[in-house]
């Protein structure tokens, strides 16, 4: 099992940035939503739903970027405690960037809309 936070690969991007090395920047970004840790690849614990939803983002500020994100009609009965991000719209396709826990767990039926109201990305500390 692993801690949620950035795939390796995209933090070792970030740092080779330092060693003038170029970091090809991510192209598209989507969000997929688990029920429990999603591992290292994203895949474990997927919530019913097969899709991830493509996410845009605003210009980085303070450290941080915000991303705007699609609402999910769920599939079926469970509690999503957690999300990923990862580069196609197929859960376990495409490259795993990175996951996170929700703030609050989230039970849903089948049926319902989940929406995010906030999810922001940041780096830092920043020094002040």
């Amino acid at each position: 099992m692993s801690n949620p936070g950035e795939a390796t690969a995209v933090l070792n991007g970030y740092l080779d940035i330092h060693l003038g090395i170029t970091f090809t920047g991510i192209a598209a970004e989507y969000l997929g939503l688990n029920t429990g840790q999603p591992g290292t690849a994203g895949s474990t614990n997927p919530s019913a739903l097969t899709t991830r939803n493509l996410m845009t983002f605003t210009a980085a500020s303070g450290a941080a970027i915000a991303a705007t994100i699609p609402s999910f009609t769920m599939t079926a009965t469970e509690t999503i405690t957690h999300c990923h991000r990862g580069s196609t719209a197929t859960i376990g396709g495409g490259t795993f960037y990175g996951s996170h826990v929700l703030t609050t767990p989230v039970p849903v039926i089948a049926g319902s809309v989940v929406s995010f109201t906030s999810f922001v990305m940041g780096m830092g500390p920043a020094a002040v």
